[in-house]
């Protein structure tokens, strides 16, 4: 009896095994896919942060030309990058305002929108 219930699990495994891989594929995929956009998010997170100290020392326009090829460098080529800072206010009490947009052709975006007030608390 044992002999004949070997005989009739005998394709099993592999059966198995070719139903179950494009699934696991598909998450190993997905899960890759998540990561790296939250290491693009964090990253240009940083690097807005980056940009808007920047704006105490340089020009706004300088300070977006310099940063906006760091966030390049981590992204996918044909992702459109887009970094703007704004200034509200005058003199050393001001308020910026940044934004980085970070669209690709797969319809997915990644907005940041980040907000400082000047002088930054801790500074002379």
């Amino acid at each position: 009896m044992t002999s004949l219930q070997k005989r009739d699990n005998r394709g099993q495994g592999l059966l198995e095994t070719v139903l179950i891989l494009p699934v696991a594929l598909a998450f190993i995929g997905l899960l890759f896919f998540a990561s790296y956009r939250a290491l693009v998010y964090f990253y240009a997170d940083h690097i807005l942060h980056e940009a808007m100290i920047c704006t105490d020392a340089d020009t706004l326009s300088t300070c977006e030309q310099d940063f906006t090829p760091k966030i390049r460098k981590i992204t996918l080529r044909n992702e459109n990058i887009s970094l703007r800072l704004s200034r509200s206010g005058w003199g050393k009490n001001h308020t910026l305002t940044g934004r980085v947009e970070i669209a690709s052709n797969l319809k997915t975006k990644i907005k940041i929108e980040k907000i400082m007030r000047f002088p930054i608390k801790g500074s002379p």
